[in-house]
């Protein structure tokens, strides 16, 4: 969790040179408590790494976290999705960020789970400037 406090702080290149391995290390981690950690910090995390570094960050750690055997790790990427997307703002958000946000209506959980999920995040979706429409959901 205090590498979600210090990713705030120091610059940039101490991120990307020291930072980084070192979460990288605990994205991979056996304890779930961990993982799920890292799915936590990851917005944060994210942003302080250069623009172009991001979407690859995210990509690596979704395809991961989606695949995670805890449930609880797997919910926890896709609570923080729209909080990634969001965190582009005005830079392109890639295609493949909206399409996780779309597929979440298929994963195997209850409706209220699904309908938490999809509400949190919203806010992130309404950044993404191409027109979608909900059939996925």
């Amino acid at each position: 969790m205090a590498l979600g406090t210090l990713c705030k702080i120091v610059p940039q290149d101490i991120v990307v040179s020291q930072l980084l391995p070192l979460f990288e290390m605990f994205v991979h981690d056996s304890t779930w408590h961990i993982r799920r950690a890292c799915c936590t910090v990851l917005p944060p995390f994210v942003l302080s790494l250069p623009v172009e570094m991001r979407a690859n960050q995210i990509e690596m750690i979704y395809a991961i976290y989606s695949m995670d055997v805890s449930r609880s790790v797997r919910n926890a990427m896709m609570e923080v999705l729209g909080e990634l997307i969001a965190g582009f703002e005005q830079d392109t958000v890639p295609d493949t960020l909206l399409e996780h946000f779309l597929e979440m209506g298929q994963q195997p959980m209850n409706e209220h789970e699904l309908a938490v999920m999809c509400a949190f995040s919203f806010p992130g979706i309404l950044f993404w400037p191409v027109p979608w429409t909900w059939a996925g959901l």
